[in-house]
């Protein structure tokens, strides 16, 4: 589905049997909304029960053992960067070596900050090279991944990116650029999914004058 027919429904949506005959959405506005929605639709599918999930509306979204690029090496821990794209990191292992033995694949596992000091001090839960997993943290687009008594050679992620975001011709950003038109990435169902949750947003915006004001605002700012 194309961009321009994406945002041609929209207006369908929200004009739906004259109720709101003659309303129309800036482009600017329409891109803004739809690209934000997109992100709490599928932070939504992601929070859903594994077993729950189906995998084939955000599969194409997924990718798997992603190399990650090293930042900074303590003596207890190594800083990676995270993807540029990612959105939501869904399981990691590294390669690691320990004396003779080397190659060995270590599963790591999320912990919250919080969480972390005690867990590190636990000899039951602390990096282990006999267990062959590791916890890590995740804290400003970094992933810190903490070691032991061994060498980690290579770690990987595996994550959820977001979708690229959509953009319509005939308006100017607001770092001077001119906008052109992008279609979306997911399929039709899933955008017809968003475009639905973007036409309830705008309606309800629509009854609330100052709402859909702020919007406004908001466009004004971010382009």
């Amino acid at each position: 589905m194309s961009v321009q027919e994406l945002y041609k429904r929209f207006l369908l949506m929200i004009n739906k049997n004259d109720t709101n005959a003659g309303v129309t959405i800036l482009p600017a506005i329409f891109v803004l909304l739809f690209n934000a929605e997109s992100l709490r639709w599928l932070a939504e599918e992601l929070k859903k029960d594994e077993d729950n999930i189906d995998v084939n509306k955000i599969d194409q979204l997924f990718n798997p053992d992603t190399l990650m690029e090293v930042l900074e090496k303590g003596k207890k821990f190594i800083d990676y960067s995270l993807p540029d794209d990612y959105f939501q990191v869904y399981g990691s292992y590294s390669v690691v070596d320990r004396d003779l033995c080397t190659g060995v694949v270590m599963a790591n596992y999320e912990k919250k900050p919080g969480n972390l000091i005690p867990l590190l001090h636990d000899a039951d839960n602390k990096p282990s090279f006999d267990y062959q997993e590791a916890p890590f943290i995740l804290t400003e687009n970094k992933l810190r991944l903490f070691f032991d008594d061994y060498t980690v050679k290579e770690t990987f992620v595996n994550y959820y990116r977001t979708p690229k975001p959509i953009d319509m011709a005939g308006y100017t950003h607001f770092d001077g650029t001119e906008s052109t038109d992008i279609d979306p990435e997911l399929d039709d169902f899933n955008n017809l999914e968003i475009l639905a949750r973007v036409a309830k947003e705008v309606l309800r915006q629509i009854e609330n004058g100052e709402g859909f004001q702020l919007a406004e605002e908001r466009v004004k700012t971010e382009f």
